[in-house]
């Protein structure tokens, strides 16, 4: 890839020399969303002091947005519900079929085999979840956990993990940015730190990205991926690519950063995620002539790319009631005008700006392919609800950025890898800002998923290279 946008991030990410005052850490953990404060906890628990940078005001960077859940494979709740035959093994299968197949398969095992015990692990912290049976995609079992009460799972999950980390004497920072790697005889040695007040260095044997990705790095999404021009970032505004940066500069092979996440539904008023599970529940499609066009199911980036052949690129998202009522957090998107509520197929139609017969004959189209069990139109495997209970609501959607699948080269024990994929001793990445576990496409729930299991892999195995393997 072009050099241009990497090279100007990283001289603005240097600056300009200057005296430092300097302290010391067992361990150095960059980014306050999900990964980093799992690694915090879990480095913290083992003995090791840590110190937690967050650039922004508080915690939780992109896991703050994150509103579907977690997947994990063999729970209690699955038995409990009697869903057999889930496995690591299956949860890994589905991931790589998301994903395109060009997952790292050590690493999506290791999240795979990890997932059940970090759910179990969110629960003893307080972050009770329940198993949601309604399917979110085309994976082969429900395995997606979420807030038993229907609320959003990203600030939960940020409200008992920041609890959890203050109390185990993690130093959380917050308006902190990490600006510089510092090594000795090619190992970590620590970090430089950039504040409102100044910049000063913390001496550290280990430190552990987790900065999140660059979704909301125009300049680099546009120049990996050409085509998404213009399509707006969703999100967390904070994911600029520092660590990939950072990461770069100290030897780290980077991987796969044209492969990126796009949203298909966002709202095309105020650029706010419109909850996906919308579409597995039963939700439908329509352009801007009343016509579906897709398999509202598919593969995320399959729908987005077909949403950016219409009109406008643009779509609409149609449920009905017996979608709306049965989840209470949809009245916000009416309340904040991002849904509208229709009493009759013609109101449906005048939202669209499409003709009222064109929109009724998509509709009862598709009553009789819910009928036979059968689309004839995009082989649609799933349609939970006929889509005739009045009043319908419309949400006008286009895709949007959601999050970055490449970045920093790890293996299944977290450690970066530089050249010919050897360890950069004492530095290791979680979360979004690395390559990998996602492939091509990111399954939905996988990316807190992916986010706990690595940043409790990277935490025990940072701090078990610094000598601390227990209190």
């Amino acid at each position: 890839m072009k050099e241009t946008v990497f090279a100007a991030a990283l001289a603005l990410s240097l600056g300009s020399p200057s005296a430092f005052a300097a302290e010391t850490a067992d361990v150095v953990v960059v980014g306050a969303g999900a990964a980093g404060l799992s690694a915090s906890i879990g480095a913290a628990a083992r003995g090791a002091k840590v110190i937690l940078l967050e650039k922004t005001t508080d915690a939780g960077g992109n896991t703050a947005f994150a509103k579907l859940g977690l997947n994990a494979a063999a729970t209690p709740d699955q038995a409990a519900a009697r869903i057999t035959g889930d496995s690591p093994t299956l949860f890994a299968a589905d991931t790589i079929r998301y994903g395109h197949q060009i997952n790292d398969a050590a690493l999506v095992r290791a999240m795979t085999v990890t997932s059940a015990p970090a759910l179990a692990w969110l629960e003893t912290l307080g972050a009770k979840l329940c198993l949601r049976i309604t399917p979110v995609g085309s994976e082969e079992r429900p395995r997606l956990m979420a807030p038993c009460d229907g609320t959003a799972v990203g600030p939960r999950l940020i409200q008992v993990l920041k609890a959890k980390a203050l109390q185990s004497q993690v130093d959380l920072r917050t308006q902190a940015r990490a600006t510089k790697l510092i090594l000795a005889d090619q190992k970590v040695s620590g970090i430089e730190v950039q504040t409102p007040k100044g910049r000063y260095q913390i001496k550290a044997k280990a430190v552990v990205l987790a900065t999140g990705g660059f979704a909301a790095y125009s300049a680099l999404v546009n120049q990996v991926h050409p085509s998404l021009k213009g399509i707006a970032p969703v999100g967390f505004r904070g994911a600029t690519g520092d660590g990939l940066v950072i990461a770069r500069a100290a030897g780290a092979s980077l991987l796969d950063l044209d492969q990126l996440e796009i949203r298909p539904t966002v709202s095309v008023k105020g650029n706010v995620p419109i909850e996906e599970a919308l579409r597995a529940r039963g939700g439908i499609l329509l352009n801007k002539s009343g016509k579906r066009f897709t398999d509202e199911t598919g593969i995320r980036d399959i729908v987005s790319q077909d949403i950016l052949k219409q009109s406008g690129h643009s779509a609409y998202l149609v449920i009905d009631s017996e979608i709306f009522d049965a989840d209470k957090a949809l009245q916000t998107y009416v309340d904040q005008g991002l849904m509208k509520r229709c009493g009759t197929v013609a109101a449906v139609a005048k939202a669209i700006g499409a003709n009222s017969a064109a929109v009724k004959s998509t509709l009862n189209r598709y009553y009789r392919a819910y009928d036979r069990k059968f689309d004839q139109d995009f082989a649609r495997y799933e349609m939970r609800v006929r889509l005739d209970q009045g009043p319908w609501y419309v949400a006008a959607v286009k895709p949007g950025v959601l999050a970055t699948l490449g970045g920093i080269k790890i293996n299944d024990r977290a450690e970066v890898l530089g050249s010919g994929d050897t360890p950069i001793p004492g530095l290791y990445a979680a979360g979004e800002v690395t390559a990998g576990v996602q492939g091509g496409n990111m399954m939905p729930g996988n990316g807190l998923t992916d986010a706990v299991t690595f940043g409790l892999i990277a935490g025990a195995k940072s701090a078990a290279y610094v000598g601390k393997t227990g209190l």
